[in-house]
């Protein structure tokens, strides 16, 4: 059944990737599918109660949704975002540079650096300009 075989795919890639988007995105989730579910409730022209067991917990879901949007914008911003950009972010605030392939190395201040004698495990220090 190529329904069935489309989902199975989506929902490994989904397990593969393990990030969260953001910290609403279970929440969301629950809020779309319900509003689905009211949505073909209502175009099969199912009875009223059952249009009622899916409203109510789709409001609740869009009226936490909001709540919670609003109370982590003011408290803390950094949920709402991508959990691909806070760990980009927290790298860049460790001072580390690099990328997926090369990985990530630390970031040191050139001008402060400790010469190292290649082959040995002497630090020395940097030769001091001298004017004459």
């Amino acid at each position: 059944m190529p329904g069935l075989n489309f989902l199975t795919q989506f929902m490994q890639q989904a397990t593969v990737s393990g990030s969260r988007s953001t910290v609403l995105q279970p929440l969301l989730w629950l809020t779309g599918i319900l509003a689905s579910g009211l949505l073909v409730a209502g175009y099969y022209g199912l009875p009223y109660w059952v249009l009622v067991i899916f409203a109510v917990p789709l409001g609740l879901s869009f009226l936490f949704a909001l709540f919670f949007y609003a109370l982590f914008a003011f408290k803390n911003p950094d949920l709402l975002r991508s959990e691909r950009y806070s760990l980009s972010k927290m790298a860049l605030e460790k001072t580390l540079i690099g990328d997926s392939s090369a990985g990530l190395t630390e970031v040191f201040d050139v001008r402060n650096a400790i010469a190292v004698e290649p082959g040995t495990e002497e630090f020395k220090l940097p030769a001091a300009e001298v004017d004459e």
